[in-house]
């Protein structure tokens, strides 16, 4: 209890408590506790958690401050352009296959398209019954690399098979002429891949 200034009433500084209407058939008022009871806390573990924290500062050598803008620019080497490749698919097990032509400079997503979805793969095998045939929307990726094209699968619901190989999610496989790549049943087979010269025209 605070003393007030001379002719002023006395005052409380405790906690003002919202109490509960009074109960007239009761003849009581129902208890309302003092504080609110705490929230339970969160068993889930932090997102991360720091090993150690750097001090500003520690183990810096500060730089001279230059005021104002400078003129100073780093040249940045100009990284190769990678090559791409020419790949002849032959869709399809039952004769006669269809040929599928791909000349791939860039990752490519193979899949299918869906009705309900906008994003649509670079490769779309819709028209090759691939829904029927267990094609994921995203099911695998074609990269160009310096040494070959290669196949990688997107954790495809129902796998991509290699020459009847499980080929792991994440996995680079580098085709070569006569692979049979399955994606879940839709088989392609590798007819030839043709490494293609860049050319100032082509350059992208």
């Amino acid at each position: 209890m605070k003393l007030p200034p001379d002719g002023d009433d006395p005052t409380d500084d405790s906690y003002e408590i919202d109490e509960p209407p009074f109960d007239p058939v009761m003849d009581t008022r129902p208890l309302k506790p003092l504080y609110p009871k705490p929230k339970p806390a969160d068993d889930r573990p932090p997102a991360a958690t720091v090993l150690q924290e750097a001090r500003p500062g520690a183990g810096r050598k500060s730089l001279p401050h230059v005021g104002g803008d400078t003129n100073q620019v780093r040249l940045v080497p100009k990284l190769p352009s990678l090559p791409y490749w020419r790949v002849i698919f032959l869709v399809g097990s039952t004769p006669p296959p269809t040929t599928l032509g791909l000349d791939v400079r860039h990752e490519l997503v193979v899949g299918r398209a869906d009705a309900g979805d906008e994003s649509s793969p670079g490769l779309d095998l819709t028209p090759y019954l691939a829904a029927e045939q267990g094609v994921s929307r995203q099911h695998a990726v074609l990269l160009p690399m310096s040494e070959g094209l290669c196949i990688a699968d997107l954790g495809s619901k129902n796998g991509t098979w290699i020459n009847s190989q499980f080929l792991e999610p994440g996995r680079r496989h580098q085709l070569a002429p006569s692979d049979r790549v399955e994606l879940g049943l839709l088989r392609l087979v590798v007819r030839s891949i043709t490494l293609q010269a860049r050319t100032q025209n082509r350059e992208e």
